[in-house]
C-alpha cells in the first residue's frame, strides 16, 4: 500500500510558541526571518503571535 502525503516541515523549539504564516498558514519558528513555505517576508507583518496550542 502507498500512501501519498507531504510530510511538515515544521520543527517546534522548545520553549518556543510557533506562528502562522500571515500569506499562507504554515507553522513557523518565530526567529524566522522567511517562511520557508512560500517566501513570505515576515519583518514586513506585525503582531505575529504565537498559536493557541504553543506548538
Amino acid at each position: 500500500m502507498r500512501l501519498d502525503f507531504i510530510p511538515r516541515m515544521s520543527v517546534s523549539t522548545p520553549g518556543h510558541g510557533m506562528i502562522h504564516c500571515p500569506e499562507c498558514g504554515w507553522e513557523i519558528d518565530p526567529d524566522d526571518e522567511m517562511c520557508p513555505n512560500c517566501g513570505a517576508y515576515l519583518a514586513d507583518y506585525e503582531n505575529l503571535e504565537p498559536s493557541e496550542d504553543g506548538t
